[in-house]
């Protein structure tokens, strides 16, 4: 009797873990099936789904190990997923057509930047490219950056056709068609709007020429200059895509070296300046405030090829409280007006 009870009590073991079993790859199944449906409505479907008819569906499906058939259940399943795909393609045709850009204004910032950085001990020049589309009413629409590879013929005026070529690219592929281009630098700008002519066999005439033909395939387009300050927002795109390549892993941190001292120091510890956007130690910030100050001239970026001036309210974290005082009473001195001044004779 007992081993007759033990024999019954297996058999029902054995059943309830089958049926364990089976919810779970059912589970899984469902699974499968809701992430094969959010998939592939992320990829744009060229014809519609293939049909499947009940009878090829239910001879997939058999008879479960239990006796119990689970074609119906699935095939419900099945039909709840297909019309989930369709209501996600709607969906998407809907948004495309809700964003046509062909007919809005858009106004298309972009820089190529070279800059010689030292990368590790060693003195390189590395190139970097920032783009950004803003709308009629300046909401950022799209931007970029990326590292510019450097080659023997690479000069400021390829950097800068690199980046409208970018930009240019990134326009139409959101099907934008009434784009202006604003630029800083006056010899880039002759090569858009054909002033300025190159030599047929040049890396310079090859980006014109690609510009030219990108150009055509826009409703609208026109080219005008700015000053720097007006596009400070693709600059520092395209200096973050240099600095990307100076920074290299050690023990544990990211390292990068001071142009000024060419100390290696943690990332965290280098400044950059928000006028020029480029980047030095901390210790080197420091020094330039103090030796300006004490020859009583402005405080500027210490780049060989820069001429930005360093404000106050900029460093201020990382100035030394004497330093920062300092830098406090030539401002409040150019609040007085010069007639008001008055000057110790000695």
């Amino acid at each position: 009797m007992d081993s007759d009870l033990r024999i019954a009590l297996e058999k029902q073991r054995e059943e309830i873990e089958l049926a364990k079993s089976l919810a779970r790859d059912l589970d899984l199944s469902l699974k499968l099936q809701a992430e094969e449906v959010v998939i592939d409505s992320r990829r744009p479907h060229t014809s519609s789904p293939t049909e499947c008819s009940p009878e090829d569906l239910e001879s997939v499906f058999s008879v479960s190990a239990d006796g119990f058939d689970y074609s119906d259940m699935l095939l419900k399943d099945i039909d709840v997923a297909l019309q989930t795909q369709l209501l996600c393609e709607q969906e998407v045709a809907k948004l495309n057509d809700d964003l046509d850009y062909s007919s809005e204004k858009f106004k298309l910032f972009a820089k190529g930047l070279l800059s010689t950085e030292m990368v590790k001990e060693m003195e390189m020049l590395l190139g970097g490219v920032g783009v950004a589309i803003y709308d009629s009413n300046d909401t950022l629409m799209r931007e970029e950056k990326n590292v510019l590879v450097v080659e023997d013929f690479t000069t400021p005026q390829v950097a800068e056709l690199t980046a409208l070529i970018q930009g240019l690219k990134l326009a139409l592929e959101f099907g934008m068609r009434h784009v202006t281009f604003y630029c800083d630098s006056d010899e880039a700008l002759g090569y858009v709007i054909g002033k300025v002519e190159e030599s047929n066999h040049s890396a310079v005439a090859s980006l014109v020429n690609e510009v030219a033909l990108l150009r055509s395939r826009f409703s609208f387009f026109e080219a005008r200059h700015v000053r720097s300050v007006d596009i400070s927002s693709v600059v520092q795109l395209a200096r973050a895509a240099i600095t990307s390549q100076i920074k290299w892993h050690e023990d544990g941190i990211f390292k990068e070296a001071c142009t000024l001292c060419y100390n290696d120091v943690p990332s965290d510890e280098q400044f950059e300046l928000p006028s020029c956007f480029h980047r030095f130690c901390v210790s080197c910030v420091n020094g330039t405030v103090k030796n300006a100050l004490e020859q009583k001239k402005p405080v500027k970026c210490q780049r060989l090829d820069c001429e930005s001036e360093i404000p106050r309210e900029s460093c201020a974290a990382i100035l030394e409280p004497e330093l920062l005082d300092l830098m406090i009473k030539p401002e409040e001195e150019n609040l007085i007006p010069y007639s008001e001044r008055v000057f110790c004779p000695r």
